[in-house]
C-alpha cells in the first residue's frame, strides 16, 4: 500500500539521522513514569451471561423517597446515564465504599453545555439505596437528542412518543491500567529532540501505539482473555448482496426469529422505511406513472402487515418465544419480499433484518431471558458494536503497518484514551463514557462525556461540584 510505503521512508529518514535507541528509551520512559490505575466499566457481552449486579447504563433510576429527578437551572429534567453501586467497585482508595452514584445530563441534540455553569447541564448523586425505589420518569423530560435518538429514526411508529430513557444494560468493574494523552507530552518532547516536528511525531505515534496496545493487554488480562482487540470484519452477513445489490436472506437456523422481540424490531424498521420511501415517492416523483403506483401499493401492503405483527408482538410479550407455526409465517412473509422485480423492497428487508436484529440485542441488555433464547451466533455476529476495543477499520483498509484502537469501554479514575479532550488538570475522573451504539449512546457525534470532580470535593463528597463536559468524535 502507498500508505505504508510513505510510512517506511519516513522512518527510515528519522532512523537514520537518530539512534533508533534513543527514541525507544524516550517512549519507554513515558510509558513507566505515566501508568495510572483506572477502572474500566464493561458491558458484560453476550448478555446470556448470568451476572447479578445493581450497577447499570440507561434505564431509569433509584431514588430515595426524598430525593426529586435532577434538573438544570431552567427547570428542565435531566437525562438519566448511569448507576455505580460503590459496592460493586474494586477496592480503591478514592471513591466511596458504600452508596450508590447517579449521572445525569441533558442529552440534546447540540449538547452546548459550555454556555453555563459546568454543573447546570449536568448532576450526580451520591445515594443510599436502602429506602429506593426505581423513579417514575417526569413527564416534562424532553426526548433524548431532541427527537432524534437512534430507535426514533429507525423504528419508532407515527402515533408513539420519542425515546426518553436509554436502554438498562448492567455492568462490571475490572482494574487496568490507563496513560494519558500524548499532547501532554509535548515539553518533553521538545527538550529532548530539540524542537524537531518530525522527530516529535514519531514519538508520538510510537507511544500512542505502545500505550494502546498496553491498554488492551491490561483488559484482557483483567477480564481473563487472550486477546480484546476485535478486527471488524468486511460487510459480510447473512443478507448480503447479488450483483452489487442487497439482497435480503434469512440467517442460517431453521428457529429463526426465536422470540417476539426479533419480529417487533424488524416490522417495525420495514413500516418505517416502507413510510419514508412512500413519502419521497409522493414528494419528489409527483408524475402519476403506473410503476410508482404499483410502488406505492407495495409498500402500503408491506406497512399494514408490520403493523399486525407489531400488535401481535406487543400483545405476546416480547420476552416470549414464538411458536413454530408463527414462526413459520413470520418467515413466509419475509421471503415473499426476496424478489428480483422489486429490488427497493429488498433492501429494505436486508436493512430491517439487519437493524432489527441488532436492536433485539440491545434489548437482551435488561432481559436475560430473552437472551437465553437467542442463538449465540446472533450475537457473534453484532459482537463489533459491543467489544471493549476496536482495531479501526479506516486504517486496516489503507494498509496501516499499526492501526490505532478504538476504546469502547467506560472508565472511572485513570487517564481516558478520549477523542478530543484530556480533561482538568489536578482532577479525578469520576465516569468517563463514551458514545456507545450497543446502548444507543451517542454524545456530540461519536462523542464523549466526562464527570470530574477536584480531589478535595471528591474527598469531602461534595458531589454537587462535579464538572462535566463533552467534546466531539
Amino acid at each position: 500500500m502507498v500508505f505504508r510505503r510513505l510510512w517506511n521512508i519516513v522512518i527510515s529518514y528519522v532512523f537514520d539521522r537518530v539512534p533508533h535507541k534513543k527514541i525507544e528509551a524516550a517512549v519507554v520512559r513515558l510509558i513507566k513514569d505515566h501508568e495510572t490505575p483506572a477502572i474500566a466499566v464493561m458491558r458484560p457481552y453476550p448478555p446470556s451471561e448470568s451476572i447479578s449486579v445493581q450497577s447499570h447504563l440507561g434505564g431509569r433510576p433509584k431514588l430515595p423517597t426524598n430525593q426529586e429527578w435532577p434538573r438544570a437551572s431552567d427547570g428542565v429534567a435531566l437525562h438519566f446515564l448511569a448507576s455505580i453501586h460503590c459496592a460493586e467497585l474494586p477496592e480503591n482508595d478514592q471513591l466511596p465504599s458504600d452508596g450508590t452514584l447517579l449521572f445525569f445530563a441533558r442529552i440534546d441534540e447540540e449538547m452546548t453545555w459550555d454556555t453555563q455553569k459546568p454543573q447546570d447541564f449536568s448532576r450526580v448523586l451520591h445515594v443510599s439505596l436502602e429506602s429506593a425505589s426505581e423513579a417514575p420518569v417526569p413527564d416534562d423530560l424532553p426526548p433524548i437528542m431532541g427527537g432524534y435518538h437512534q430507535f426514533d429514526q429507525d423504528f419508532l411508529l407515527p402515533d408513539e412518543p420519542p425515546t426518553r430513557v436509554y436502554p438498562k444494560w448492567p455492568v462490571q468493574f475490572f482494574n487496568v491500567p490507563t496513560w494519558p494523552n500524548v499532547t501532554l507530552f509535548h515539553a518533553y518532547l521538545e527538550e529532548e529532540f530539540f524542537e524537531d516536528a518530525a522527530l516529535d511525531r514519531i514519538v508520538n505515534d510510537e507511544y500512542r501505539f505502545r500505550a494502546q496496545r498496553a491498554q488492551a493487554d491490561g483488559i484482557a488480562k483483567a477480564i481473563g482473555q487472550s486477546n480484546v482487540v476485535f478486527d471488524p470484519p468486511n460487510e459480510e452477513d447473512w443478507f448480503q448482496r447479488e450483483d452489487g445489490r442487497a439482497k435480503m436472506q434469512l440467517p442460517p437456523d431453521s428457529g429463526f426469529p426465536h422470540t417476539w422481540i426479533v419480529v417487533d424490531r424488524i416490522a417495525r424498521s420495514l413500516h418505517r422505511q416502507c413510510a419514508q420511501q412512500i413519502d419521497y415517492l409522493k414528494k419528489w416523483e409527483p408524475t402519476v406513472s403506473a410503476e410508482n403506483e404499483a410502488m406505492i401499493q407495495d409498500l402500503s401492503k408491506i406497512q399494514t402487515d408490520a403493523l399486525r405483527w407489531i400488535s401481535e408482538a406487543q400483545n405476546a410479550d416480547y420476552e416470549s418465544s414464538i411458536s413454530e407455526v408463527k414462526s413459520s409465517e413470520f418467515r413466509t412473509w419475509l421471503e415473499g419480499m426476496m424478489t428480483p422485480k422489486r429490488s427497493e423492497i429488498s433492501y429494505f428487508g436486508w436493512k430491517s433484518m439487519t437493524n432489527g436484529l441488532a436492536s433485539a440485542i440491545t434489548f437482551c441488555g435488561a432481559s436475560q431471558k430473552t437472551a437465553a433464547l437467542m442463538p449465540k451466533a446472533y450475537f457473534d455476529h453484532f459482537r463489533k458494536d459491543h467489544s471493549p476495543v476496536l482495531a479501526h477499520r479506516i486504517g486496516l483498509e489503507a494498509g496501516h503497518p499499526r492501526p490505532p484502537l478504538r476504546f469502547n469501554h467506560h472508565q472511572i479514575l485513570g487517564n481516558p484514551m478520549p477523542t478530543q479532550e484530556h480533561g482538568e488538570e489536578g482532577s479525578v475522573l469520576l465516569l468517563h463514557l463514551y458514545s456507545d451504539s450497543g446502548i444507543g449512546f451517542m454524545f456530540c457525534d461519536v462523542g464523549e462525556i466526562q464527570f470530574r470532580i477536584s480531589h478535595d470535593d471528591l474527598a469531602a463528597g461534595r458531589f454537587e461540584n462535579v464538572r462535566a463536559f463533552t467534546s466531539g468524535g
